[in-house]
């Protein structure tokens, strides 16, 4: 048996089992694709193991083929070891065939080198691939964490709708118990008055006297429904013509003030009910 066949034997062996590393490799990438396949929102180590399950299966099959093109280059150098022994047992002196085989020699030469070639030129596709792979999950990440921020925007602006409608709601409840309680109150006073009518007159006075501030007079929910209806919803121009009617000794002065100043439609609920108020203070 010549020598180099156990050598052969040897370079098979190793290549049987980087194959069979390299099977188990898929499998496991398998299994991961699997696990991940039924899941909504991949996590980040999926990829991060997939990339090494696939650098390790790329390694492996780069060793098979180096394994492989060593198995050549051995085999070559055994049949130049062979030619040189056979050209020195039989001192073949025919020019001819020693030709041929030089140029079998360097045809062999040309397909190493090119193979060679090959393999460098598959690394660096490998490399330009990985790069690019690389950044592509850089930029998923990127979108990743724009749409977080998106949502947790989306989240603020619906909890300050949500605190908005709640006020709105409590200002609505106000404004339905507000009418009900004045209801109760003038009740109470017409029956109070139908007892001692001067009594009452003369506590009314008294009473318009001690609130000497008409803003102060009023309930939160009749400033707040004045603000919103009458001052076009701005406070300071409430709040100073509260001020201006303080100033004032008869209902007429601050009838004149409020329509040469302020744009208030009377005919509104609002509006007469802001009147009412005034007549209250004034008479």
């Amino acid at each position: 048996m010549p020598k180099f066949v156990p050598l052969i034997k040897e370079f098979i062996m190793i290549i049987r089992n980087k194959i069979g590393q390299s099977l188990e490799i898929i499998r496991e990438l398998d299994k991961t694709f699997c696990e991940a396949q039924d899941k909504e929102i991949l996590p980040l180590s999926f990829f991060s193991s997939s990339f090494d399950i696939i650098n390790r299966l790329r390694a492996g099959i780069f060793e098979i083929e180096t394994c492989q093109l060593q198995m050549m280059q051995d085999q070559v150098r055994r049949d130049r070891e062979k030619i040189e022994e056979v050209n020195e047992a039989n001192e073949i002196d025919e020019v001819g065939e020693i030709d041929e085989v030089e140029e079998e020699e360097e045809i062999e030469e040309v397909a190493e080198t090119d193979e060679i070639d090959e393999i460098d030129e598959v690394e660096e596709e490998d490399e330009v691939e990985e790069e690019d792979e690389i950044e592509e999950v850089e930029e998923e990440d990127e979108i990743e964490e724009e749409e977080v921020e998106e949502e947790e925007y989306e989240i603020d602006e619906i909890d300050d709708e949500y605190e908005l409608a709640e006020d709105e709601e409590d200002y609505e409840a106000n404004e339905v118990a507000a009418p009900i309680e004045k209801t109760v109150q003038l009740n109470l006073q017409a029956t109070e008055e139908k007892k001692s009518p001067s009594v009452n007159v003369l506590a009314d006075k008294i009473s318009r006297k001690i609130v000497a501030d008409f803003g102060k007079s009023l309930s939160l929910n009749d400033r707040f429904m004045f603000q919103r209806d009458l001052f076009h919803r701005n406070a300071n121009e409430m709040n100073n013509a509260f001020e201006q009617i303080n100033t004032f000794r008869s209902l007429d002065e601050a009838m004149d003030f409020l329509n040469s100043k302020c744009d208030i439609p009377w005919d509104s609920d609002s509006g007469i009910a802001f009147k009412e108020l005034l007549e209250k203070r004034f008479i």
